[in-house]
């Protein structure tokens, strides 16, 4: 009768390990499929915002960027004055907002600082800390019809519960096209008399042509040569030829007055 109960016993005893066993082997199993779930969701949640981020940090780019470009040309226009150093203008407007030491209203939350905190704000939000740090900014033409604004940034991104981190360096491109932009050349080389904002012209010329020719001269348009200079040169007071140049001729009948 021992011999019975201790094989029950033993039969017992090691039933009860194996359940448990089998329970603490399925318990592990739930706990790390759980962190891994866990890891998952915040990765797709994090990757999503750094995406939308990314999008939305173009837009304001350009946004800033055409802010800045307009505050220069604006100062040539008023002045009469050249910019001298186009891109290192440009970078006192969209990190200090100011020109020329003078704090420029419209630059009001459209500097890289201001574009920075309102990420993070938005970056808060989904327990998330964004940084962009040693930004190189400036303004280049790739293009004669618009004005590349070139940010390049390391881009920090981290889950605020350190379980997943995002680190690149990026560059951001925004065009901001030249139309309806005055030409600086007239304005200041005519002492203000004469104003021509650039256009492209609507037209194609050949040698019998002669009613574009008319048309593209009289309504003062611009067509694209590499022997002309370029808007930013002409912003600077620059008249090299460029590859991205732009030229209009003059029209007779308005410069003569």
């Amino acid at each position: 009768m021992k011999k019975t109960l201790n094989k029950k016993g033993i039969f017992f005893t090691l039933t009860v390990i194996a359940a448990i066993s089998l329970f603490l082997i399925g318990y592990t199993f739930y706990v790390n499929f759980g962190d891994r779930s866990t890891t998952h969701e915040r990765i797709n949640t994090l990757n999503t915002f750094i995406f939308s981020t990314e999008e939305n940090l173009e837009r304001q780019i350009f946004i800033s960027g055409f802010r800045a470009l307009f505050i220069m040309q604006t100062e040539a226009v008023e002045k009469g004055i050249y910019i001298p150093n186009a891109t290192a203008s440009f970078n006192e407007l969209l990190l200090s907002g100011s020109f020329n030491g003078t704090t420029q209203p419209i630059m009001i939350g459209s500097t890289f600082p201001d574009i920075k905190d309102a990420i993070q704000q938005k970056a808060n939000k989904v327990n998330a800390n964004i940084n962009l740090n040693n930004p190189v900014i400036y303004i280049t033409q790739s293009d004669p019809w618009n004005v590349d604004v070139v940010l390049k940034v390391n881009f920090d991104a981290q889950d605020q519960g350190k379980l997943v981190t995002w680190n690149k360096t990026q560059t951001y491109i925004s065009k901001i096209p030249i139309k309806d932009f005055e030409d600086p050349l007239y304005l200041i080389n005519t002492a203000g008399v004469i104003t021509n904002k650039i256009e492209k012209t609507l037209f194609t010329f050949n040698e019998t042509n002669i009613a574009n020719l008319n048309n593209h001269t009289t309504n003062k348009y611009y067509k694209a040569n590499t022997q002309a200079p370029s808007y930013l040169n002409r912003l600077q007071g620059i008249n090299n030829a460029d590859s991205n140049g732009i030229e209009s001729f003059v029209y007779i009948p308005q410069l003569s007055n």
